[in-house]
């Protein structure tokens, strides 16, 4: 065999070796996204999980608020009515304040309610971004990858004289 064919051949398998190293880092790069994307997950996850049971909690206490009014609304009712007949404006009066009482009560399980949405929204949006920059990077490094392979295989075609 000529020295040109043994450099022909010499040059192949560097290049084969460099096509394997860059496949290799290329593996790794993803392998390394996928990891950085479960532990931005891993974070994310807790805290919407907290949102989630603060609703559950708003729902819960909203339901016992009103439960609790309508039973002392009634109870105050019977016995001011069994007390003092005729005083139909103080109870009006009673019946208005548990009202609004219930009122409050719903007025602020719906800011509870709101707050915890604008977390789970500011979290989402963090994690989108986040993502995005992982996507971008993965896409940034396997355009490299390529643009590099593209450039071995030009190199190999002058040296094979194609």
């Amino acid at each position: 065999m000529s020295n040109t064919n043994h450099s022909l051949i010499d040059d192949v398998k560097r290049a084969k070796a460099d096509l394997h190293q860059l496949a290799d880092e290329v593996k790794l790069k993803v392998h390394l996204a996928r990891k950085d994307a479960a532990d931005w997950w891993t974070a994310l996850e807790p805290a919407l999980t907290r949102a989630e049971h603060r609703l559950d909690d708003a729902v819960h206490k909203l339901g016992d608020a009103a439960a609790h009014g309508r039973v002392q609304a009634h109870l105050g009712l019977a016995e001011l009515k069994s007390s003092w007949p005729g005083l139909e404006k103080a109870i009006s009066h009673i019946v208005d304040d548990v009202k609004q009482s219930s009122v409050a009560a719903v007025d602020t399980a719906r800011v509870k309610a709101h707050l915890a949405a604008m977390d789970a929204d500011a979290l989402t949006e963090k994690a989108e971004h986040e993502l995005h920059k992982i996507s971008s990077e993965v896409e940034q490094d396997t355009e490299r990858a390529v643009a590099e392979l593209r450039a071995s295989f030009a190199k190999l075609r002058q040296k094979i004289g194609r």
